[in-house]
């Protein structure tokens, strides 16, 4: 075998083993710099191909038309020239919820300029940003909601292609646009069409269903998306639905931001274990009485619900497009990027592993003793994989034959059987990075159970024996 030929196996062989087989873009959505050096570092080791950076968004004040800018810290500019990837497409969102919001309020009137006005700032703030960072190649039009108008959509993309020739054109289209006519010219005159393949079903009533995405419908609708023969790139979820429903079981607020760990944490909230949608990772707490939470009014019977979106959800629907055989497909674009420790959205740590197939394994709990006497000692659970799921509770802890010598716990429930010699640590939402304590325990003769339930609604069960827990620690895994 020549030396040429076996380089050229080799160089196969790594090609085919790559994990990052695609070409990966991501959503900055926030209105100010929020890529701190870690998080570029996770970015760069994707390794990312395209930033959609989010730089303003169009609306009306006082009827006037208006463009409400990213906000520019001191560090900006040196900020932004730190973004070394190979494309940077700034982003524009537009008001559209109501008739007198800016697109049917005023771009969308005859004789309004509005395709001029918005044409010229985006123009304006990309040639600003790209002589800060030659990376800047692309503008994005975010138009979205009801009452677009498709001619003016078209007008407007060949107004910027006037005044920035050079600028890629990339939109991105509602799921269902594909199926209307007037759509298409819009598509061909784009240089990358970017549907949102989510919000797949937000139920108006509680009993609704509620799912960011879906995959069998993902991989119908993505098929579909192909046919048209546009430069595609698959919009893909990175966050957790999270939505507030009054006391008659109407939605409240769509996009509420309420972590779980607080919800669980506040006893007023219960968690419906018989939820039907549960196993979907579909959780649901209701307000047992009329209360105040978070500066907030809540009215008995309000209640939370959550679908959640983990590394290993994110994986699996990589899985399911990657199974697809499309042939205009550009890679996948996920929305969006979470900033550290940001409740329910992946952050660039777990969007990488995902990417990769490592996803955070679904239990990996480590319990380490803490002994402060011969016979007292403390229970340290540190979870090292993904939240547990929690159809009744995520983590309980079960010790017989020993006694609790306090009552300060992490946990979110704790019950005592003084008869049963026997106490139970609750803890209803055990998430990923999450360590709680114990209160402190008088050593007994019997062995400690601990129940924990995983995202995939399976229970694992495990019987730590006294001898166990004379070691400095002990790890819980799933097969």
């Amino acid at each position: 075998m020549n030396i040429q030929y076996a380089l050229w196996i080799l160089f196969c062989v790594i090609v085919i083993q790559k994990p990052f087989a695609n070409t990966y873009y991501i959503w900055h959505w926030q209105m100010r710099h929020q890529i701190d050096d870690q998080t570029l570092e996770e970015l760069k080791k994707i390794p990312l191909h395209g930033l959609f950076y989010r730089v303003g968004n169009f609306e009306l004040r006082d009827t006037r038309p208006y463009l409400e800018r990213i906000k520019k810290q001191e560090s900006f500019v040196q900020d932004f020239k730190k973004l070394t990837f190979p494309e940077i497409h700034t982003v524009y969102t537009f008001e559209n919820s109501s008739n007198q919001g800016f697109v049917r309020g005023y771009m969308n009137r005859p004789k309004s300029q509005g395709v001029d006005f918005v044409a010229r700032n985006m123009v304006e703030d990309y040639e600003y940003l790209r002589a800060i960072n030659p990376s800047v190649v692309g503008i994005q039009i975010d138009l979205e909601g009801p009452g677009v108008d498709f001619s003016v959509y078209l007008e407007l993309i060949k107004r910027v292609k006037v005044l920035a020739p050079s600028a890629k054109i990339s939109i991105t289209p509602m799921s269902s646009w594909h199926k209307r006519p007037e759509f298409l010219p819009v598509a061909k005159a784009s240089d990358l069409i970017v549907p949102m393949f989510y919000d797949f079903h937000r139920g108006k009533k509680v009993e609704d269903p509620l799912k960011v995405t879906d995959i069998p419908w993902l991989k119908r609708i993505v098929s579909e998306w192909d046919q048209l023969k546009v430069p595609l790139l698959i919009g893909l979820p990175t966050y957790s639905y999270c939505v507030l429903y009054d006391h008659h079981g109407n939605q409240a607020v769509p996009w509420a931001v309420t972590s779980p760990e607080s919800i669980s944490d506040n006893p007023v909230w219960k968690l419906i274990s018989d939820n039907p949608q549960s196993n979907d990772r579909v959780l649901l707490w209701r307000a047992q009485k009329d209360f105040s939470f978070q500066r907030q009014p809540f009215k008995k019977g309000s209640s939370m619900k959550y679908n959640f979106v983990s590394s290993s959800s994110l994986s699996a629907y990589l899985e399911s497009i990657n199974s697809l055989p499309l042939k205009h497909s550009h890679g996948v674009a996920f929305f969006r990027l979470g900033y550290l420790n940001e409740p329910l959205v992946l952050d660039a740590l777990r969007i990488r592993r995902s990417i990769a197939n490592e996803p955070l394994p679904k239990l990996k709990i480590e319990v380490t003793r803490i002994s402060v006497s011969n016979k007292d000692f403390f229970l340290v659970f540190s979870n090292q994989g993904e939240p547990t799921w929690f159809g009744g509770e995520g983590l309980r802890v079960r010790i017989k034959k020993s006694r609790l010598l306090g009552s300060s716990s992490d946990f979110d429930h704790i019950k005592t059987d003084e008869d049963e010699q026997l106490s139970e640590l609750v803890e209803e939402y055990f998430d990923s990075g999450e360590t709680l304590v114990t209160p402190r325990i008088k050593e007994g003769k019997d062995d400690l159970d601990i129940r924990v339930h995983l995202l995939d609604g399976k229970v694992r069960i495990f019987n730590l024996k006294a001898q166990d827990l004379q070691k400095e620690s002990v790890l819980l895994e799933s097969d």
